[in-house]
Order: C-alpha cells, then sequence, then structure tokens
C-alpha cells in the first residue's frame, strides 16, 4: 500500500497551494471547507455575538440604574421610602424562597453577580441615605413679602408656596394654634383664609419635612373702615346709654328698698304676708301651689296675717327680694311681716 504523503492542497476559492491542514488560505483568506474549520467559524461566529450581547446587557443595567436615581430624584420622601421598604422586602422573600441562589451567589461569586450586586447596593444606599434624605422646606407667599401689612378686612386670604411639596404646614395666630381645613395642593400652592380682629394679628408658619422644620412669622393689621368705624361708634353709644339707664334704674331700686322708706302693696286682694322669714317661704309655697287650705291654716295659727291691698309699708330691711316690712294702715296696721318685691309696687 502506498502512503498518502501529500503536504499541501489546492484551496478551492483562489486555486493556490496551501498546506495540507490549513484551515484558511493564506492567498485569498477564505475558509477552507474541513469539519474543524467550520466548527471553528461557528465558535468564532457564535462567540463574538455573545461577547456583543454581554456589553450590551452590562451597558443596559448601568443605564436602568441612572435613569431609576434620577427617577427618585423627582420623588417625594415617602414614596422614596416605600419602594426601598418594598425592594427590601421582595429581597428578603426571594431569600427565604430561593437559598440556593444566594449560596451559589456567595460561593461562586463571578464578575456579572458581583455588578450585580454592587449596583444594587449603591442604589440601596442612594434611596436611603443619600437622595432620600429629607430636604430643609421653605416657604414663599404671594402677597406678604413685607413682615406685616395692613388691611381692611375681616378676611383675608394668605397665599404662597411650600416647597417640598409634601410638607406639613402648622398656623399658630397670636401663639394659638389656628384651626384651617386648606392644605397645599400636590405643587405646594396654598391659600389659607384667616379671620382678622381689630388692630394686630400675628400670625407663624411652620412648615415640616418628615423633622426638618422652617418657621416664618407675618403680621396683619387691620384698620377698620369708614362704615364698620360708625357702625363701632354707634354700637359703643348705645352702650353707654343703656350702662347709664341700668344705673339709673338701679340707684333707684336701692333708694326705694333701703331702710325707712316708704312704699305700698300692690292693689289687689287679699295679700297675704309672712310673720318671719321661714313663714313667708313656707307660705309663697302654697300661694304658687294654690293650695288655699295651707293658707288659711296659717293665718289661723299666726304664722301669716293679711294686709289690704294699696297699703303703705315702711322698709325695715330689705334682703335677696324680701322684704321686712311694717304695715302703716288698714288690716293688720302696725304689724311686721315678710313679703317678696314681686307684691311691693
Amino acid at each position: 500500500m502506498v502512503k498518502n504523503n501529500k503536504t499541501t492542497k489546492k484551496c478551492p476559492h483562489c486555486k493556490e497551494e496551501v498546506l495540507i491542514d490549513a484551515r484558511k488560505c493564506k492567498h485569498c483568506g477564505e475558509w477552507l471547507e474541513t469539519k474543524e474549520t467550520k466548527k471553528g467559524a461557528e465558535d468564532v461566529v457564535l462567540r463574538q455575538p455573545n461577547e456583543e450581547a454581554k456589553k450590551t446587557s452590562n451597558s443596559g443595567f448601568i443605564g436602568l440604574i441612572i435613569i431609576l436615581v434620577i427617577v427618585f430624584l423627582f420623588m417625594s420622601w415617602s414614596t422614596r421610602f416605600m419602594i426601598f421598604a418594598f425592594l427590601s422586602f421582595v429581597a428578603l422573600l426571594i431569600g427565604l424562597t430561593e437559598p440556593d441562589r444566594f449560596k451559589k451567589l456567595i460561593k461562586k461569586p463571578t464578575r456579572k453577580n458581583i455588578g450585580l450586586v454592587f449596583g444594587c447596593a449603591v442604589l440601596a444606599f442612594l434611596i436611603l441615605f443619600g437622595i432620600t434624605t429629607p430636604k430643609n422646606p421653605t416657604i414663599a407667599f404671594n402677597d406678604l413679602n413685607d413682615s406685616s401689612k395692613e388691611v381692611t378686612v375681616g378676611n383675608f386670604d394668605i397665599k404662597g408656596k411650600v416647597s417640598p411639596a409634601d410638607s406639613a404646614i402648622k398656623i399658630k395666630k397670636d401663639n394659638k394654634t389656628y384651626i384651617t381645613t386648606s392644605k397645599p395642593d400636590k405643587n405646594g400652592n396654598f391659600t389659607y383664609n384667616v379671620d382678622l380682629n381689630e388692630g394686630d394679628n400675628n400670625f407663624s408658619f411652620t412648615a415640616d419635612n418628615h423633622g426638618k422644620t422652617f418657621s416664618i412669622s407675618k403680621k396683619l393689621v387691620r384698620k377698620l373702615s369708614q362704615e364698620e368705624t360708625t357702625k363701632k361708634d354707634a354700637e359703643a353709644k348705645a352702650k353707654a346709654e343703656e350702662e347709664a339707664k341700668a344705673k339709673a334704674d338701679a340707684d333707684a331700686k336701692k333708694s326705694r328698698y333701703e331702710a325707712g322708706s316708704v312704699n305700698k302693696l300692690k292693689n289687689i286682694q287679699p295679700i297675704f304676708l309672712g310673720t318671719s322669714k321661714d313663714n313667708w317661704t313656707k307660705l309663697s309655697k302654697y300661694i304658687l301651689a294654690g293650695d288655699d287650705t295651707g293658707v288659711k291654716n296659717m293665718i289661723y295659727s299666726g304664722e301669716a296675717l293679711i294686709a289690704d291691698g294699696g297699703s303703705q309699708i315702711k322698709t325695715i330691711e330689705w334682703n335677696w327680694g324680701i322684704f321686712h316690712v311694717r304695715i302703716l294702715e288698714g288690716t293688720s296696721k302696725d304689724s311686721e311681716a315678710w313679703v317678696s318685691d314681686t307684691f311691693v309696687e
């Protein structure tokens, strides 16, 4: 048998001589059609897309982290915290349900896994401690640039804007908490309608953004309008006249009731009087109840007496609406008795 000792072959593309084991033609650069060259070419073709896919995947992951960070910058503190809590819960759930993945990640870390874990850790840190740190709130007013302002209305709309928009606002008027149902809208704009008293009205506004606070004070000085001034003067005059009349009536009543004054019993028949203060209290109960028998029994026992209507009486003492008097004429003349001032003219 003759052995085949050929060391070269012809390239099927350019017909030039190449080594028998050559995979690629050194003359035209084409791959030679052998089992080994086909497999090598496929490996090269398959390997290149996989490497490109890895690069694309890594770039996409980094881009996703950047987008998430930007999105979190525009979220409120409470929303960021809720999202972080949710992600932590998901991570805990995965760790409890699929512990093998975490063991594999720890025992056999790869570049991809290390990058993924590191990226998530950085994102979590930024969410919780970096971009989620509450900002110092501020309050800006639309029409109260100065510390005080004069107005002539009883109700005034205080308008402004608080930042961040989800900050809470507390209002105090003259160091007392002022209750209002208005709240800032989603953009932080607010309108508070406040009642004003005449003179100085001191307001303090405190914005609270999760522990970070900002306070500012404003003073509204209310001046009365001409119409209000006229009305106030008229009310003051009427009040003064009423007080003067009440004083005159009190003085007249005092002089009429003081000891030694002479008055008359009302002109009704008959007038019943008690022979003592306690007897009058007892008698008045019978009179109010319409108990004629009780009244007669007091008269028969000497606890009550009868006087003519319109008789003159002289005041001995007056106390808490009850007269201690002496009857000057008519039935029971010169007797002392007690009677309510409702029976005295």
